[in-house]
């Protein structure tokens, strides 16, 4: 008799939060490869979870997992889970450990350059976060947080922006 399998979402959830690096990334690209024909329906059901493990074990590995990690977070945008990313993905940027701020800090950036706004990707959580990482000690994650400020400007406008930092 063959055991039943987990439901795929399980699957993707699993394959996401892997301690070991090759694990890891092997799993990442399974589940790139599974969202590129994956639905809107699916998305919805699993994104929590999948961003929830991609922010915690993804953001916080080796430069070419990192990049993977921000790749899923791109390909749960295209498939209309944009404000589940980026509420995870803004957990990512309070966390203590600097790499993985930065590196959450970094997706929301590529989610902004690729996305825009406001019509995919909701701009206010975004500008709400943004404002505790011009106070971090680490100036990498202080000169992410000025580049998505930027990109932020360019679709938003000066007078958005400023009005919502200040």
């Amino acid at each position: 008799a063959v055991a039943p399998s987990s439901p795929p979402g399980e699957c993707a959830k699993n394959a996401a939060g892997d301690t070991n690096a090759n694990a890891l990334d092997n799993g990442l690209d399974a589940i790139n490869a599974f969202l590129e024909v994956a639905d809107e329906d699916y998305a919805s059901k699993h994104a929590a979870g999948l961003m929830a493990n991609v922010v915690a074990k993804g953001m916080n590995g080796r430069p070419k997992t990192v990049e993977r990690a921000t790749n899923t977070a791109l390909l749960l945008c295209e498939l209309e889970a944009s404000d589940v990313v980026v509420d995870a993905l803004l957990k990512g940027t309070t966390n203590k450990v600097p790499k993985l701020a930065l590196a959450a800090t970094d997706a929301i950036r590529a989610v902004v350059c690729e996305f825009g706004t406001p019509k995919v990707v909701n701009p206010k959580p975004i500008l709400k976060g943004i404002a505790p990482l011009f106070d971090s000690k680490d100036a990498k994650i202080r000169g992410a947080a000025k580049d998505l400020t930027v990109e932020l400007t360019r679709y938003l406008g000066q007078g958005a922006v400023r009005r919502d930092l200040i």
